[in-house]
């Protein structure tokens, strides 16, 4: 029967068949992929729109590392624009079991993907260039079954910089952001820990150079690139 169902798919309706075989799918990334190409759609389209313009320039002959990279777009796509090495670090194996059989399928031998935690990362790697998305609120987080990783947001970027050797790309989820509002930590969003000022206070300490490159998905979720010199964003006309 399940054979049957195929050869329907296939014969008359090509499209949806390349579709239902090569989409990856969840709450936090859309994607299709085949042999040679790869394209977002949905929420991971709109992510991607608001760094497209300076992604190319950023990875070209880099290494990058996407911290919470879940089913791994952002790692392929940085692969396939030539990055020298790419590193996708996540908990969930079943979201990294979906992103190494896209990785296999776009035979990207310069991609590659680890399980981790954040606590473990420190000190065991860096990379030129690397990306922090949608995950920033957790960071601080202890509902849900979180535990809270850092106590301050200088802490945090302290952290993050001592991964990135040049670029950091990073997505500031706002304080009144509802998943913010449900995950943090109620002492960070009273004192003032936890809000924008605060992040761009502890990020311009690290990163002398900072862009806001625009809203992501959501207008409460801002995405930022940051560099370590002073110069570090002109080649990006920034």
């Amino acid at each position: 029967m399940k054979k049957y169902v195929h050869d329907i798919l296939f014969k008359y309706f090509p499209r949806l068949w390349f579709v239902l075989k090569f989409r990856v799918e969840n709450e936090y990334q859309n994607y299709i992929y085949c042999r040679k190409d790869l394209a977002a759609y949905g929420t991971t389209l709109k992510k991607y729109s608001t760094m497209e313009k300076v992604f190319s320039t950023l990875v070209k002959d880099k290494s990058f590392l996407e911290i919470g990279c879940d089913t791994g777009f952002f790692v392929l796509q940085a692969g396939k624009l030539g990055a020298s090495n790419a590193i996708g670090i996540d908990r969930n194996t079943l979201a990294l079991a979906k992103a190494e059989k896209a990785r296999i399928k776009l035979g990207l031998a310069n991609v590659q993907f680890r399980c981790a935690l954040v606590p473990d990362l420190g000190g065991t790697i860096n990379a030129d260039v690397v990306l922090f998305m949608s995950a920033i609120h957790y960071m601080f987080s202890d509902k849900c079954g979180n535990h809270v990783l850092f106590e301050t947001m200088n802490d945090f970027i302290v952290y993050l910089s001592s991964l990135s050797l040049q670029f950091l790309v990073i997505e500031f989820v706002h304080q009144n952001d509802a998943y913010a509002l449900q995950l943090v930590a109620e002492r960070f969003l009273k004192s003032g820990e936890y809000s924008e000022e605060s992040f761009l206070g502890a990020l311009r300490k690290f990163y002398p150079a900072v862009v806001d490159l625009g809203t992501t998905h959501y207008e409460t979720r801002k995405l930022y690139l940051a560099g370590k010199s002073h110069g570090a964003l002109g080649v990006f006309g920034k």
